[in-house]
């Protein structure tokens, strides 16, 4: 374990990881509907590549999100874009795994990780871009202590039409520590 939570750990991502479960969530409608791959099929060989290309890349952190019952990989959570002056950066998720929807795993990924970009790689900020109906993702954000800071309007097509996206970020200075994330 890497990065330990309550009821998860992160991990790094590895090669074995790249299975046809993974490319199974990126081809999943329901799983990739407000993500940017999308648009395209996702292949084992494209997954490989993607996972060859954040292995060196220095300015992504793409962790494994694993069930600490059974280690079982639902997920993937990042920091991408990170910019080391500004100590600044983007965050994304996808729990690829739907039957564990709703069970609060996305917020403590996203607890997880916020923690760490902030007191292991010294960030100042993390921001989030998100489809306005998106709304779990909302919820899920927020539970882990991001904010709405802003909207640009008609921002992404989706679903065959121009839609808002939701800025959330947070900052250091107002991380606050929540015991429900925490490992006991």
């Amino acid at each position: 374990m890497w990065i330990s939570g309550r009821h998860i750990f992160l991990r790094g991502l590895d090669e074995t990881d790249i299975d046809s479960h993974y490319v199974n969530w990126l081809n999943d409608p329901e799983v990739n509907i407000f993500m940017a791959t999308r648009r395209f099929p996702t292949t084992r060989e494209s997954l490989k590549n993607f996972y060859e290309k954040i292995k060196s890349d220095d300015q992504a952190l793409v962790l494994a999100i694993c069930l600490k019952a059974d280690g079982r990989h639902i997920g993937n959570v990042k920091l991408d874009k990170i910019d080391w002056i500004s100590r600044a950066c983007e965050f994304g998720l996808v729990i690829g795994e739907k039957k564990i929807w709703g069970q609060g795993y996305g917020s403590e990924a996203t607890y997880l990780i916020t923690q760490h970009g902030f007191f292991q790689l010294n960030l100042r900020r993390i921001t989030i871009f998100l489809a306005a109906e998106n709304t779990g993702a909302l919820r899920c954000y927020a539970k882990a202590g991001y904010q709405t800071e802003g909207r640009l309007r008609e921002a992404v097509f989706l679903n065959g039409k121009y839609r808002d996206v939701v800025v959330m970020g947070q900052v250091r200075r107002d991380f606050q520590v929540r015991a429900e994330y925490e490992p006991q």
